[in-house]
């Protein structure tokens, strides 16, 4: 059996065709083999290999030079963009640590309402001081009795409570926490353990493999997470709002209903009723220039409200109704809603 062995100038022609990639990973994976990096200024039998296998596609010396260190470029930028999925892993997990603080620190607050924001804020310092296992332990721990809120019996202001808690025993409490807890031993790999496993790092194909299992971590476990705990801050967030715009409209009325305006024209109202029940609104505001006319001047500064109707619709305490007058205007009634 004849075999036809290819010529020297056949070998060149061939190799000279090789895309720039393909030859790059020709030569990176000579040097896999040898487990260590190029060299060519070391006059080795490895290295005149090396030589001689590039030189067959070269024509001069620096032709052979310009080729390898074109390839040694190529595995650095392949090094590169490891070393960048690793910086863009651990910064994600940074900032679930961060969510995990501030869930912790806001997730049950109790105490009055000016001193939430100091109590919160102690709260921030102390978990600050943990790290990711102690997070992930304290955010899936259940509330002991000593948590509960412990209202004074005598108060002195507003309290405020607030505590959110996943379902006793839930499947997905349970799912959640098996999800942490393989996010923090893996998170502790990366960090601890990463680089001085990844020998294979010198090939490309090593690199390839590294940056597959770094994008698997982040699409897989890192990023849900990171949604989840953003999407559970976010609704955190819009729920202390709304409570806050619920208990700031609350204390603004309970202000207003308890005004000394309001107590005015509501007395008003029940001395100078008349038979049909109603009293023109022009009486009650000659009654209260007479008797209270600062009250009146203060309106827009003291409730933020122009006309005196307008303040008393925010009250809910009265109801209005109009009359025809004999020069056939229109005159504003009202009357307490209780009578």
């Amino acid at each position: 059996m004849n075999t036809l062995t290819p010529t020297r100038q056949q070998i060149i022609e061939l190799i000279d065709n090789l895309p720039e990639d393909a030859f790059s990973e020709l030569i990176n994976f000579i040097g896999y083999l040898r487990y260590k990096t190029v060299d060519i200024k070391t006059d080795t039998p490895y290295n005149s290999f090396l030589l001689s296998i590039v030189g067959l596609g070269a024509s001069t010396e620096k032709d052979v030079s310009d080729r390898v260190q074109k390839a040694g470029i190529d595995l650095e930028q392949f090094k590169s963009n490891v070393y960048c999925k690793i910086g863009r892993n651990i910064m994600l997990l940074q900032k679930i640590e961060i969510q995990l603080k501030y869930l912790l620190s806001r997730r049950y607050i109790s105490g009055y309402s000016n001193e939430l924001k100091i109590l919160a804020d102690k709260k921030l310092e102390y978990y600050g001081n943990k790290n990711m296992g102690q997070l992930i332990e304290d955010f899936f721990k259940e509330s002991t009795s000593s948590d509960q809120d412990k209202t004074p019996e005598s108060l002195t202001g507003i309290w405020v409570s607030i505590d959110v808690r996943f379902e006793k025993n839930s499947n997905l409490k349970k799912k959640s926490q098996e999800s942490f807890d393989l996010l923090r031993i893996n998170r502790n790999l990366l960090v601890h353990n990463s680089l001085p496993n990844w020998d294979y790092l010198n090939s490309i194909e090593g690199c390839e493999l590294a940056c597959k299992e770094l994008d698997y971590q982040y699409d897989n476990q890192i990023k849900p997470t990171f949604q989840c705990l953003k999407a559970y801050t976010e609704m955190l967030q819009e729920s202390l709002q709304e409570y806050t715009q619920e208990l700031v409209d609350k204390l603004k009325h309970d202000f207003l209903v308890n005004s000394s305006l309001i107590y005015l024209l509501s007395d008003i109202a029940r001395q100078q009723l008349r038979p049909n029940g109603w009293i023109s609104l022009d009486v009650a505001i000659s009654k209260i220039k007479k008797q209270s006319p600062e009250e009146l001047n203060s309106l827009k500064q003291k409730f933020g409200f122009k006309k005196l109707k307008d303040l008393m619709i925010a009250s809910n305490l009265f109801e209005f109704s109009d009359e025809s007058t004999e020069k056939g205007g229109r005159r504003i009634l009202y009357r307490n809603i209780s009578s």
